[in-house]
Parts: C-alpha cells; sequence; structure tokens
C-alpha cells in the first residue's frame, strides 16, 4: 500500500493506493486497484476491478456474503 501510486508501464497484481492512483497513456494494470481517486488517461488499458473509498483505506475487505439482501418490493406492496 502506498499513498499514492502512478504507473507509466505494465503493472500486473493488485494495486491499493490511500489517495491516488494515476496511469498515463501507455499504461497497461491488470488487476483489482483500490483506491480514493483514480485517473486514467486515454489510450489506458485496465483489466480488473475498481473499489473506490472516501479516502479511508478499508482495513478488512466486506464479506458481500455478510451484507443484507437488497429490498425487492413484493407485487402486493403498491410499488409499481
Amino acid at each position: 500500500m502506498a499513498d499514492n501510486v502512478l504507473i507509466a508501464g505494465e503493472f500486473t497484481g493488485n494495486i491499493t493506493a490511500k489517495d491516488r492512483l494515476e496511469i498515463t497513456e501507455k499504461g497497461k494494470v491488470n488487476g483489482d486497484v483500490t483506491t480514493a481517486k483514480f485517473v486514467m488517461a486515454p489510450g489506458v488499458i485496465f483489466d480488473g476491478r475498481c473499489d473506490m473509498h472516501s479516502g479511508q483505506v478499508l482495513l478488512e475487505p466486506v464479506d458481500s456474503l455478510s451484507l443484507p439482501a437488497p429490498l425487492v418490493p413484493s407485487a402486493t406492496s403498491g410499488l409499481i
């Protein structure tokens, strides 16, 4: 983990940037990123998932299986 990360070449792996991740126009990233600010120049190749946060680094990953199910209106709820 770093505060700021600048990629100007090719990188494979996951990246955690506490504040900002920037990929320049010839950059290639193959991996997941976690950051508050994500800047990509035109021409960037990015193959991965991006998790954005508000500047506070998440100390533990969120377990999606433990999250409550979204509320879905039923046909009898009166919502259209």
